[in-house]
């Protein structure tokens, strides 16, 4: 389905500072039904170690917040939908 029959113009990602999933993906607990969509995360985090690890702790969480709603807006952006809209 193509997004401008539904009449969209924009897709907007959109990430916070304080995001659960982002804490919960930094740990090795599982977390049952959202262990899938947290490997997402754990990829960004994983892709990123050697920036955050120079991080005060404080400061690990916000990079990780900024730099996990970077990537999910490029995989939005070069998604099979949207190259075809």
């Amino acid at each position: 389905m193509r997004l401008h029959h539904l009449g969209v113009k924009h897709v907007v990602v959109c990430g916070h500072y304080g995001c659960g999933g982002v804490r919960a993906a930094m740990g090795d607990r599982p977390h049952g039904l959202i262990d899938h969509w947290l490997e997402a995360i754990r990829d960004v985090i994983d892709a990123n170690q050697e920036v955050v690890s120079r991080l005060a702790e404080d400061e690990k969480f916000d990079k990780l917040y900024e730099l996990n709603t970077a990537s999910q807006a490029y995989n939005v952006a070069h998604s099979f939908v949207m190259q075809r809209a």
